[in-house]
This record gives structure tokens, sequence and C-alpha cells, in this order.
């Protein structure tokens, strides 16, 4: 087979943390100001979001979530094995 163009973009990582670090990498390598304020104060509302989770669950044992994305007629369930933004 021809070689047509090399692939970019971030590999799917062990977390979505390692996601979110690969995206900023390739838009950081196609010009993008990743260090603006607008990227900080995403940057910052996501970490709020996954402190004020993890505090939530905090000392919950036993706890358990089903991650579920509902289309008109179906409803996808995901498995955490294969999506990086659940481990």
């Amino acid at each position: 087979m021809a070689k047509l163009a090399d692939v970019v973009g971030p590999a799917e990582g062990d977390s979505v943390e390692t996601k979110l670090e690969g995206y900023e990498e390739l838009a950081e390598s196609l010009g993008a100001d990743v260090d603006g304020a607008t990227i900080a104060k995403d940057k910052a509302t996501y970490q709020a979001s996954v402190d004020r989770f993890k505090k939530t669950v905090a000392g919950k044992k036993g706890l358990t979530s089903l991650a579920v994305s509902p289309a008109e007629d179906l409803l996808y369930v995901a498995v955490p094995s294969e999506a990086s933004e659940l481990q």
C-alpha cells in the first residue's frame, strides 16, 4: 500500500489526562496558543470538575456507576477498559 501521509494526533492513552495532553501537544505543533487565557480558564474549569467529582465520591466504598450515551432510539453503554476517559 502506498504511503499517503503521516498520521498525526494523540493515541488512546491510559487516561483522559493523557489524551488531553496529546491533543494539547498536537495543537501546539500546529501553531495554536495553548498558553492563552481561554485555555487556562478551560483547564481550571476541568480541574475544578475533577476535584469536585473526587470529593463527591470519596469515602463511598462499593460505589459503582454506568457510563451511557443516549441516542434517539438506543442507549450506548461504555466499556471502561475501552474508554480512557473512564480510567
